[in-house]
């Protein structure tokens, strides 16, 4: 299990971890206890973890309850920014700049850190309005999406003008029959039709496949 060891000046970072494994809990539908933070804090003493927890209750971003915490409404919403930009930094990482899954989550423990909502938002627009992050978890969206006029740097390809070429950089909710018939990450394509199934060329191959599909794969369109 992953430990982190604080201090004094590292304060607001240490609370963000707090949160965010709290949100962790929260997704699974599992109880954040005291004792499950004593495992991940286990490098410090006792005393540290208690006196960061009764800041962020006198914050009240979080009640403590005999043997476990639990997430007010404003720990909670900043759990989820938090958490949308760890999510977002890795896809971001991932698609645009092609580092690998592992290496983008390490870079995105940091970056959480220094990205507020509305740098989000524009990340989020840049990216297509992405829902999963590379491991396959669901990016938290504000209550109300905010219009840039920013030209994606990845869309849908059910979004895709008729002719348009493009890489696929992911597959929202990857299914078998997509891979077994080769569309995979990083291949070339063509969109041919759109109606009333979706038709690609690949290669020397083309494929039909059902709209909801193609709606779940993400191209970097060719200009």
């Amino acid at each position: 299990m992953k430990t982190f060891a604080f201090h004094h000046k590292q304060t607001n970072e240490t609370q963000d971890h707090i949160l965010e494994f709290l949100f962790d809990k929260r997704e699974k539908k599992k109880s954040g206890s005291i004792e499950s933070l004593r495992k991940l804090f286990s490098k410090e003493q006792p005393d540290s973890l208690k006196n960061i927890l009764v800041e962020m209750e006198g914050d009240k971003l979080i009640l403590v309850e005999k043997t476990e915490i639990v997430l007010t409404e404003i720990g909670l919403e900043k759990a989820k920014l938090l958490v949308r930009g760890h999510r977002l930094a890795q896809r971001m990482m991932v698609d645009v700049f092609g580092i690998s899954p592992d290496n983008a989550n390490k870079a995105a423990h940091f970056m959480e850190h220094m990205l507020d909502s509305e740098i989000l938002d524009a990340i989020s627009a840049f990216l297509g309005y992405p829902d999963i992050s590379p491991d396959g978890k669901t990016i938290p969206h504000p209550s109300a999406k905010k219009i840039f006029t920013i030209k994606p740097v990845l869309c849908k390809l059910s979004d895709m003008e008729i002719g348009a070429e493009g890489r696929i950089r992911y597959i929202q909710n990857p299914v078998d029959a997509l891979s077994q018939i080769g569309i995979l990450p990083g291949e070339l394509i063509r969109l041919i039709q759109k109606k009333p199934s979706v038709i690609i060329e690949m290669g020397q191959t083309t494929i039909a496949i059902d709209f909801l599909l193609a709606h779940d794969i993400y191209v970097n369109q060719r200009s």
